[in-house]
């Protein structure tokens, strides 16, 4: 399993830029995300961050059990749940 820390930055990416992008559009929350099983942006985060193939693939079930299905998913969902059992609070979520 991928370390807190690289768990944090991860979430953090995937949040911002490189990742679903949320971001205000004329008082509008807006994001991208394939929805679906779409976990691409996720993928490529995690392939950037030098995360292995097996812990990838453990952290995106994770991911996925704490309702994470796409991309923006983890976001909303997984996030939350998975700081909470680091004992962090998930800080952008909430925005």
């Amino acid at each position: 399993m991928i370390s807190k820390k690289k768990q944090k930055e991860f979430f953090e990416r995937l949040y911002g830029k490189e990742g679903c992008n949320f971001r205000k559009v004329n008082g509008k929350v807006v994001w991208k995300c394939k929805g679906g099983l779409s976990k691409a942006l996720s993928v490529k985060i995690l392939k950037k961050m030098k995360v292995s193939d097996a812990d990838m693939a453990e952290f995106l079930t994770l991911c996925t059990l704490h309702g994470g299905h796409c991309d923006c998913e983890i976001i909303f969902n997984a996030e939350r749940a998975i700081m909470e059992v680091n004992g962090e609070k998930a800080e952008k979520s909430s925005e």
